[in-house]
């Protein structure tokens, strides 16, 4: 098409139209005293082609479906759906889509999946068996191998469908290729969470979800683009892309976001046209890393499986201070906000602008890898202390389903659900992996690690009923 979406936004909002349709702002900035994309915001009108239009039908023309052919291109996949709900709804649909496709009533996944797959467990009412991969470090999990999915489904020969995160949050990167291989041999489907991805197939890094039949990215994570934007891939013939829009239509919106959806166009053609770009942010990132593994107190945390370089993951064992105090310090002394931090270690999560100099002429990766440096320095030793299990696994009483059906509104103090079955989920977000599930035992590991990260001032969130943390806490009576 000659011109984008964007410029057919922005010329719309330059024209004297008289919009009476919705949005209600009427697309009037001017009187509403903001600098918010008013101007751009529009309905499916003439001239705009709805998200929910028949992507995979070549008869089919417009903006998205030019969008759509664009992304799967850029991504080597069959199909492409651009996502306004990010990363969750794409996992809600692909579950959905599989689950009805293959009559499935069980899924392989594993214990380390985000939240969101939990609710799509929930909501299709699957019963999930949990793979627990092997902790790195500091209960980090690792890479699920091909060998452990064979085994499990040699144990559950009606599973049809293996739900997997890759890369994860910390970075590891599973053989998605020949895990798919075994997945397929035993004639189930494979869906990989790669929101954490999007970025791999532009550094000559393997693809995450290569062997995948669908597969979810996040843009917004690791792209330049939008908060909310992803791309649901449909990366092989054995789901129809019919199936996969039928399951959209129900758990997106209905009244998308142009100005995001005009954002993943935006991104794309940036991507497309800045491959050397991506070249520097590999090469920088490589001489960063070695930067960082000099440091004596500090260290950086490398794994020997597939991994994701732009990830940089500071462990603080070897140091007095926790990655909570890391972060604090960081943000204090040299105005630098890390993505996330736990108890012995931080994450800095990076992008490939992050290789472009500021206003300052410095980087931000160097900015970054040079307070890391410095603080390294500053911060005492001490002899590395033997890390307490990050990692804790629940023991299960019930299925989610059932646990949640049960639950009667009884609610008690952490100290108190030892013993008890919850009936909620409980996570520390980022990054929204359930340290427990309804159904899952509260015991005195889960409630130590509970413990610590409250006292480390991290966010936990409880859902079920009208939990909080750590009084009012559901639980189910037995």
């Amino acid at each position: 098409m000659e011109n984008s979406l964007y410029d057919c936004l922005r010329e719309l909002s330059r024209s004297d139209t008289c919009p009476m349709h919705m949005p209600g702002h009427k697309r009037r900035a001017d009187l509403l005293n903001s600098d918010l994309p008013y101007a751009l915001d529009v309905t499916e009108i003439y001239g705009l082609d709805d998200l929910h239009s028949r992507i995979w039908d070549t008869d089919e023309s417009g903006y998205l479906h030019e969008l759509s052919g664009k992304a799967a291109r850029l991504y080597g996949c069959r199909y492409a759906f651009p996502l306004v709900g990010g990363s969750t709804v794409g996992i809600l649909a692909a579950i959905r889509a599989v689950t009805v496709k293959a009559k499935a009533s069980e899924l392989l996944m594993a214990r380390n999946c985000h939240k969101s797959v939990y609710h799509a467990v929930e909501l299709n009412r699957l019963t999930p068996t949990f793979l627990y991969p092997d902790e790195v470090a500091l209960g980090i999990a690792g890479a699920v191998t091909p060998e452990a999915v064979d085994g499990y489904l040699n144990d559950h020969p009606d599973c049809r469908l293996v739900v997997l995160t890759s890369p994860t949050y910390e970075g590891v990167i599973s053989p998605i290729a020949e895990i798919g291989q075994v997945v397929h041999d035993h004639g189930a489907y494979l869906v990989v969470d790669a929101a954490h991805g999007a970025h791999l197939p532009f550094m000559g890094t393997p693809s995450a979800f290569e062997g995948a039949d669908l597969a979810v990215v996040s843009l917004h994570k690791t792209l330049p683009a939008l908060t909310q934007t992803a791309l649901l891939l449909v990366c092989s013939e054995r789901i129809e892309p019919w199936r996969v829009a039928r399951e959209l239509g129900v758990f997106e919106t209905s009244s998308p976001s142009y100005p995001l959806m005009a954002s993943i166009e935006a991104c794309l053609d940036w991507v497309a046209d800045h491959q050397t770009v991506f070249e520097a942010y590999t090469h920088a990132l490589c001489g960063a890393r070695r930067a960082l593994q000099g440091m004596t107190c500090l260290s950086l945390l490398d794994v020997p499986q597939g991994y994701d370089i732009g990830k940089i993951v500071i462990r603080t064992t070897k140091t007095s201070l926790t990655g909570t105090e890391l972060a604090d310090r960081l943000r204090r002394t040299y105005g630098i906000e890390v993505e996330m931090a736990a108890r012995d270690y931080i994450i800095a999560m990076t992008s490939v602008l992050d290789v472009l100099p500021a206003s300052d002429g410095q980087t931000p990766l160097g900015r970054l890898v040079s307070a890391l440096t410095e603080l390294d320095g500053f911060v005492e030793a001490q002899e590395e202390a033997a890390c307490q299990n990050g990692c804790c696994i629940p023991r299960r009483a019930c299925s989610t389903v059932e646990a949640l059906t049960a639950w009667d509104g009884a609610v008690c103090s952490l100290d108190q659900a030892v013993g008890r079955v919850s009936a909620c989920y409980l996570w520390a977000y980022p990054p929204g992996v359930p340290l427990i599930i309804p159904g899952e035992r509260f015991d005195t590991d889960v409630a130590a690690l509970l413990e610590q990260y409250m006292n480390m001032g991290v966010d936990l969130h409880c859902v079920g009923g009208e939990g909080a943390v750590p009084e009012r806490i559901p639980v189910l009576h037995e």
